[in-house]
């Protein structure tokens, strides 16, 4: 069983057989094999707990259609990966920290569990509503960050400066266990 999501250009599936994401362009073959070993060298202060992922969204944003994608794309992860639970807050009032899901100005989500109380995922209603960017900011959420931010991503893929377009260097900036520097 494999889990289709999307990180910029990238197409990430996770296989269940061999428990191991597979990143990969999604117009070419080329695949990137990230294994559960470095997915557990994130910053251990923002993984969810035990696996359960608080979240709340916000009713007065969404209407019920796009409610209903944004869980069944909580539920597609969920099914991938039995260690993943999403919890609504709601049920819950004594949960500090939670994913705090709005409909904001962009398609954005901080990377993993902040510890901050309630974190914005924004889905933007005209723009964000669709399954793989549902699914792409809610792995953000989870801890998941772009290929091209990987520390070890000058051993994997070559980055040239010059072909980034003006205002969008900071997406390649490398992330050191979990810090964006």
């Amino acid at each position: 069983m494999k889990i289709k999501v999307f990180f910029s250009s990238l197409l990430c599936m996770f296989n269940i057989e061999s428990q191991a994401f597979i990143f990969s362009h999604s117009e070419t073959t080329s695949t990137y094999y990230v294994n559960r070993q470095y997915l557990s060298s994130t910053q251990p202060s923002y993984k969810w707990k035990n696996g359960f992922v608080y979240y709340k969204i916000n009713e007065y944003h969404f209407n019920q259609y796009q409610i209903s994608m944004i869980k069944n794309a909580m539920e597609e992860i969920q099914n991938a990966n039995s260690v993943i639970h999403f919890v609504d807050v709601r049920d819950k009032p004594y949960v500090k920290n939670y994913i705090n899901i709005i409909s904001g100005d962009n398609c954005s989500s901080v990377i993993g569990m902040r510890g901050i109380g309630a974190q914005s995922l924004s889905l933007n209603t005209y723009g964000c509503m669709n399954h793989g960017i549902i699914l792409h900011e809610l792995m953000h959420a989870l801890g998941f960050n772009h290929e091209q931010s990987r520390s070890d991503r000058d051993s994997y893929v070559h980055y040239y400066p010059q072909n980034v377009q003006d205002g969008k260097h900071h997406n390649f900036d490398k992330d050191n266990e979990g810090i964006l520097k």
